[in-house]
């Protein structure tokens, strides 16, 4: 619960500062607005150049980005760190936990299968906690779906905006690309707080069974083996 807690505190600072960086990227938003769509610029044009009084623009948004970085890396390696610790827990309270601790992190890691492998990560985790004799037939809830399916479509308008960013040659599309950007950070943000609407009860429970001296029973011999 201690690891929790210092999950809860950085993740909500990830969201006010992912919350600056909307707002920095709005204020841009805005000032790209003010000039004809067709002008050229990329994504590495300072908008002081061709705004004036638009200086305000490059502190606000180096700022919200060097308050966003750290938050966000911190959060990710404090959110591993608990995948991590709850999935030898979680070994040690149930039966058939099909995940090893030894690749909790590649899992992440790892092209194509970290489309899936954290979503089978963490439904295991929500239902061995909540039933650790008879969890396998659990169906996952809705919760766990959502948050997935907002963190899979976030990365994926991500990685659409630096696309966008980068083949940008005019305002418009500068200011479309930022638009994108923006959507990429609500997402995580939602995808954020829904996390912490399931790591929290997994932990509560965890933490209640282990008070409890609970301890995976060992697995049934069939009759011909014994």
């Amino acid at each position: 619960m201690r690891l929790w807690g210092a999950i809860r505190v950085w993740t909500l600072l990830f969201l006010i500062f992912s919350a600056a960086n909307v707002a920095a990227y709005g204020y841009r938003l805005w000032l790209l607005n003010q000039l004809p769509s067709d002008t050229w610029m990329t994504e590495l044009s300072f908008l002081s150049d061709y705004l004036p009084g638009a200086e305000a623009e490059i502190w606000v948004s180096g700022l919200a980005g060097l308050l966003y970085v750290p938050t966000y890396v911190i959060a990710a390696i404090l959110v591993l760190m608990w995948f991590l610790r709850s999935i030898r827990n979680a070994h040690a309270l149930s039966n058939g936990v099909e995940t090893s601790p030894a690749w909790v992190i590649w899992w992440f890691i790892i092209p194509l299968v970290s489309f899936w492998k954290p979503y089978s990560m963490a439904s295991e985790l929500w239902r061995s906690s909540k039933a650790p004799d008879k969890w396998k037939g659990l169906p996952d809830p809705a919760l766990l779906r959502w948050w997935w399916a907002f963190v899979l479509f976030g990365g994926f308008v991500f990685s659409a905006s630096n696309i966008l960013s980068r083949t940008a040659e005019t305002a418009g599309q500068v200011a479309i690309a930022d638009s994108v950007v923006i959507a990429g950070h609500i997402l995580h943000m939602t995808a954020g707080v829904l996390f912490l609407r399931i790591g929290g009860p997994i932990s509560k429970r965890q933490t209640d069974l282990i008070a409890a001296g609970r301890i995976a029973p060992s697995p049934q011999q069939p009759g011909w083996a014994a």
